[in-house]
Formats: C-alpha cells, sequence, structure tokens
C-alpha cells in the first residue's frame, strides 16, 4: 500500500511539474509575442513618417524650382501676403496664390494648379497642408527680393518641412545695372 501511495504521490507531482512548464512556456510565448507585436507596431509607425517625410521632401523640391525659377525670370512682379504675380517670358501673367491651405499655380487662363497637397479622397481635403512659416504671409518682398517661407505638414503623422524661397528676379537686378 505505501508503494502504491508513492506511485501516486510521484505521478501527481509529475503532472504539477509538466503543468508548471507549460504555464511558464506560455507566458515565455505570451511575453515574446507582445515584444514582437510591439516592434511591428513601432516598425510600421516609422516607416509611415519616412514616407510621409519623403512626400514632404519632394514636395518642398518642387514648390522651390517651381516658384524660384518663376520669379526669377518673371518681369512686374506684384507681392501680396497669400499670393504673387508675375509676367512670364510670353507677356503673359502668371503666379502663385495659397487657398486652404495649399500652393496652386496661377495659369494664364486664370485657373490655379495645385502644386503641394495630395489627394486625401475627401472633396476639399488633402493629407498635405501648409502654413506660413513667419506670421501670416506665405509671400514677402523686401528690397526687390521675393521670399516665400512657409512649413508642410503630413495631417496623418504631423511630420513638418521648412520651405523657403529667396529670389532675387533677374530683371530688377539687370535694370539696376544700367
Amino acid at each position: 500500500m505505501a508503494r502504491h501511495m508513492n506511485s501516486v504521490f510521484l505521478k501527481r507531482n509529475k503532472n504539477a511539474f509538466f503543468l508548471t512548464e507549460t504555464v511558464i512556456y506560455i507566458g515565455l510565448a505570451l511575453l515574446c509575442l507582445t515584444l514582437f507585436f510591439s516592434l511591428f507596431v513601432q516598425a510600421v509607425r516609422l516607416y509611415r513618417q519616412a514616407v510621409a517625410r519623403e512626400n514632404l521632401v519632394r514636395q518642398a523640391v518642387v514648390c522651390e524650382e517651381t516658384v524660384w525659377f518663376s520669379l526669377r525670370y518673371g518681369t512686374d512682379i506684384v507681392v501680396a501676403p497669400n499670393e504673387v504675380r508675375y509676367r512670364d517670358g510670353n507677356g503673359e501673367m502668371n503666379g502663385f496664390f495659397v487657398r486652404n491651405r495649399v500652393l496652386y499655380k496661377r495659369l494664364s487662363n486664370g485657373t490655379g494648379q495645385p502644386i503641394t497637397g495630395n489627394d486625401a479622397g475627401e472633396p476639399g481635403e488633402t493629407d498635405v497642408f501648409m502654413e506660413p512659416l513667419q506670421g501670416t504671409a506665405y509671400f514677402s518682398e523686401t528690397d526687390g527680393m521675393v521670399t516665400s517661407a512657409f512649413r508642410l505638414i503630413d495631417r496623418k503623422t504631423n511630420v513638418k518641412q521648412i520651405c523657403r524661397i529667396s529670389v532675387w528676379p533677374l530683371p530688377r537686378i539687370w535694370r539696376r545695372d544700367e
């Protein structure tokens, strides 16, 4: 009888040891799963921020090149806080203006083509918007130099990119030399 009791006691200890091991392994598996899930979430967040940063840098480069080139060779430049107009090489009035925190290029027929922003699927909404960098003016003029300073912002990630453009229009420089 004592032998039988000993055998039952040993089986119980073996089963208890097995259950303890199982609980430890499940706990370790859950800990690893939680760790990998948090790493995955962090990687996705960083990837989205990197995509947003790349998008903003591309848009900033397009803005800088388009505005700088247009104003560098433009004549009869008129600057307002949210708009700049100039006469191009063909003698037509063009310009840039800001509406709903998006930069547009004013075409010679009076319509506007967006330079910043991208379609978020909602009418009138964009994932990328801009805000003035200095006060409330997107465009300013000081002693003949035209300046545009704004910040591009991604609505979903709140990533920001500064865009500053300062240009001396060549026709103004040439007039000074005469």
